[in-house]
């Protein structure tokens, strides 16, 4: 079953529900976020990919502009509050604002205040009256992260993995989009089971011996705040009451060690 809702600014996103009645979830917090949670830090693009022209992404059901104004970046909502046109379209007439393709009315890329509605002429009455929003934005580790909230937020290391301040850390990664919202990603890796019979004749899988079952705990990790999946016992091969067999072991497999798995708030998953 799908239901359709509306997010913030009015785009409609869907979501699944499966066993359970709308309005009656036993989990009310992680279903509203579809769009992401509030209150945390979000990676949301390399650093090295905002350069002299302005990038637009959608992130939390908002429509948000990227821009760089002498080396520093700076993220404002990608509307103008006029006439609705996205601001990524317009240019920059004066340094650190950014111009309106339409009116050419004028926002402060730090504050989001118009300072000027350039066809009105210099004493227009608006300025000052009029802004768009501001989202707080960091810059660490080769990424641009943004803030999904409002008011004063916290310090971004205390959202990061400690892993990525190792000195002998090697940061890479991949952005691409695809259909769905973020907690497919986060419970697909979380996610047990499914690798022992998905992924079991995969190429990359020949000669690995994959477990037919586990018998797993999902607890607190000594390294709060993640949540990992302890492994108790694990299985190869299990006979079936009135079926057989499962899985039948090849002679050239060999047994695969198991990884250690952990999720932690917004959405961040540990190998």
């Amino acid at each position: 079953m799908h239901a359709k809702s509306s997010g913030p600014d009015g785009h409609t996103f869907e979501r699944q529900i499966t066993g359970i009645r709308e309005g009656s979830t036993r989990f009310p917090r992680y279903d509203a976020a579809v769009l992401g949670f509030e209150g945390y830090w979000y990676p949301v693009m390399w650093s090295r990919k905002l350069r002299s022209k302005p990038v637009a992404l959608q992130l939390f059901g908002r429509d948000i502009m990227f821009i760089r104004e002498h080396g520093k970046a700076y993220a404002l909502e990608n509307r103008c509050p006029h006439r609705g046109v996205p601001l990524s379209l317009g240019k920059r007439e004066f340094a650190g604002t950014w111009t309106c393709r339409y009116h050419g009315w004028t926002f402060d890329v730090k504050s989001g205040v118009l300072v000027a509605a350039l066809t009105d002429g210099p004493d227009s009455p608006i300025c000052g009256k009029a802004s768009v929003r501001t989202y707080a934005l960091k810059e660490r580790l080769g990424l641009i992260w943004l803030y999904n909230g409002t008011g004063e937020p916290p310090p971004l290391e205390t959202h990061l993995p400690q892993e990525f301040f190792h000195p002998e850390a090697t940061i890479v990664g991949r952005i691409t989009d695809r259909r769905g919202d973020w907690r497919y990603a986060a419970e697909n890796g979380f996610d047990e089971g499914h690798a022992k019979y998905l992924h079991r004749n995969a190429a990359m899988m020949f000669f690995l011996l994959m477990p037919g079952y586990s018998r797993v705990n999902v607890e607190p990790d000594d390294e709060a705040p993640w949540v990992t999946r302890k492994v108790q016992s694990v299985e190869f091969e299990s006979e079936y009451p009135g079926l057989g067999k499962w899985p039948r072991r090849a002679f050239w497999k060999r047994k695969r060690r198991g990884a250690r798995v952990s999720i932690r708030m917004p959405g961040l998953l540990r190998v």
